[in-house]
């Protein structure tokens, strides 16, 4: 049974999330991207107890404990909704596909947690439908912009800047295919975009507009909490133990280098023209 949906844009905090849950109640099955459309492949190539390179912990782990027959229909459906369809990558734009893709979770007799980066337009209905708790986390777009590199290539203007100023070449975290999936879902029929950046900014903050018109979404600013989680702590749906709050780091936390602070800022005012969600 589904009991909570942790939600947030790409490198807004959700993995710790999950972490501070999953040592919190270990009980629960606690599933990391069950809706990016790689994850399975990733599973099943790497194993669940591989500990991912990018968060030094084993985050897929849960997937090995989910019942035998829920795991093999949620991977069946898993390939129906993402094999040779492009129009739920990235973020999910499907109200049918995200409820046909989770339904075999909802249907297990353990209590279930998802851990998702792609669920931002439809927090709402999970909510009515599985009646579970929603946590939404944002971030400031500096903080997520600055987390999508490394921290050498921050420390590189040249090569940073590049990448963000043009318009080849992918960012990473799926930029382009939610830009793109974003841009149907919200039936813009033009490419208003000028660069890289200005794709990022556009995603981050279209998803923010949609979040924040719904009602019954816990909204948590996840650096807010890092810096002071004990008395953040009443606002999260739902219980952390104190003694697991030790692996919150804020020096983890990528610097936000002058440069990309006034890049940034032209980006949000471009793209604040053509936000109307």
């Amino acid at each position: 049974m589904i009991v909570g949906i942790i939600n947030g844009y790409y490198r807004s905090g959700t993995t710790l999330m999950q972490r501070l849950y999953k040592l919190s109640n270990p009980n629960h099955i606690v599933l990391s991207e069950p809706t990016q459309h790689e994850i399975i492949d990733h599973v099943l190539a790497n194993g669940c107890f591989k500990p991912s390179v990018l968060h030094g912990w084993n985050i897929f782990e849960d997937y090995c404990r989910l019942p035998r027959e829920v795991r093999h229909e949620f991977i069946r459906r898993h390939f129906v909704v993402f094999d040779d369809n492009k129009e739920q990558w990235g973020i999910m734009t499907s109200e049918g596909a995200v409820r046909y893709l989770l339904q075999p979770l909802h249907d297990c007799k353990q209590p279930v947690v998802i851990k998702s980066n792609q669920l931002h337009l439809f927090l709402d209905k999970l909510r009515e439908w599985y009646n579970c708790w929603i946590l939404h986390l944002n971030r400031k777009i500096e903080y997520i912009v600055a987390d999508h590199f490394d921290r050498f290539t921050l420390s590189n203007p040249k090569k940073a800047k590049d990448i963000l100023s043009g318009k080849k070449g992918a960012i990473s975290f799926y930029c382009d295919l939610v830009y793109d999936n974003l841009k149907k879902y919200l039936r813009i029929n033009k490419d208003i975009v000028r660069n890289n950046l200005d794709k990022l900014v556009f995603n981050i903050m279209a998803t923010k507009k949609v979040v924040e018109k719904m009602d019954n979404v816990v909204v948590l600013n996840f650096d807010e909490f890092v810096s002071n989680p004990v008395v953040k702590l009443n606002k999260l749906p739902f219980k952390v133990d104190r003694g697991v709050l030790h692996i919150l780091d804020k020096s983890k936390k990528n610097p936000v280098p002058d440069w990309l602070w006034d890049m940034i800022l032209d980006s949000v005012n471009y793209i604040s023209e053509y936000i109307n969600v």
